[in-house]
């Protein structure tokens, strides 16, 4: 298991992905993952900015585990902008040698899609993770509300009809659990197509609101009810245990406020989860 930091957790600070990285190698983290506005923007400032950036990345071995963006599968067919955004993600990921990038299973509830339109977005999913894997790159879909995964068997279903070998899973181990989930039973079930992880806790269930998108990007938003990984309801000892010996990377993706003390405090503490106990049977 590789832990890595999220740029998404420095939005609303004056920093940059140099910065970030320095951070980073400091804390004796792995990798970084970016957060799409943050990639094409580092693309934006030129060849010899991202060379330099590349250069730094190498020497304190940090990789890009994960571009996260989130492309547009709703409508009929897939929107040409959407295609246009796709090719910019894998450039930048070309670039910085991310191996995956992640999106959302569209924007509604599952319970609420017809079949026929479900059929649509996962025809939509499976032509991006075509463009994908025409870069070498691979597309993961994350268990989030309010999408196609927004719930276990919801995911499984999805992973089945787009039936692609370039498309994958981003766990989301908070928000799986939101949806009444143990995230070790959901881990052991999507197994076969997760490539990655996200952590975050929270405080109280009934403070799940707080990470509601309109929320959690806002600079005023409500942060009441973030959590280091250990204090929250889920149980990060247990999963980490569990998933301890994954060869993929696990992002700690914190929203809250104070993001070098926190990420510095839940990286020590994942590491010494990680390594302090043997793998549970499977």
């Amino acid at each position: 298991m590789k832990l890595s930091v999220c740029t998404i957790s420095f939005r609303h600070h004056l920093v940059g992905l140099s910065d970030i990285a320095r951070f980073a190698h400091q804390q004796e983290a792995n990798g970084i993952e970016l957060w799409g506005v943050h990639a094409l923007n580092e693309l934006e400032q030129g060849k010899e900015h991202v060379s330099e950036i590349i250069a730094y990345l190498r020497l304190h071995h940090l990789d890009i585990p994960l571009i996260s963006d989130y492309l547009d599968i709703n409508g009929p067919m897939l929107k040409a902008s959407t295609v246009t955004r796709c090719f910019k993600l894998l450039e930048a990921a070309h670039l910085f040698g991310a191996p995956y990038i992640r999106t959302f299973a569209g924007q509604l509830p599952s319970a609420s899609v017809e079949r026929e339109e479900r059929k649509r977005m996962a025809s939509q999913l499976r032509l991006l993770a075509d463009e994908c894997g025409r870069y070498g790159k691979g597309l993961l879909v994350e268990t989030h509300p309010n999408t196609l995964a927004d719930t276990l068997s919801s995911t499984i279903e999805l992973m089945e009809e787009v039936n692609h070998e370039g498309i994958g899973v981003n766990l989301d181990f908070l928000h799986i659990w939101e949806a009444g989930t143990d995230p070790v039973v959901a881990d052991r079930a999507l197994k076969p197509w997760t490539r990655h992880y996200h952590l975050k806790n929270i405080h109280s269930r009934s403070q799940l609101r707080i990470f509601d998108p309109h929320n959690v990007y806002a600079s005023s938003g409500n942060r009441e009810g973030m959590v280091a990984l250990r204090n929250g309801e889920i149980r990060y000892d247990y999963i980490l245990k569990e998933i301890q010996h994954a060869d993929h990377f696990a992002s700690l993706e914190w929203f809250g406020d104070s993001p070098y003390k926190v990420l510095s405090e839940d990286l020590t503490w994942a590491r010494h989860q990680l390594h302090a106990y043997p793998c549970l049977p499977t």
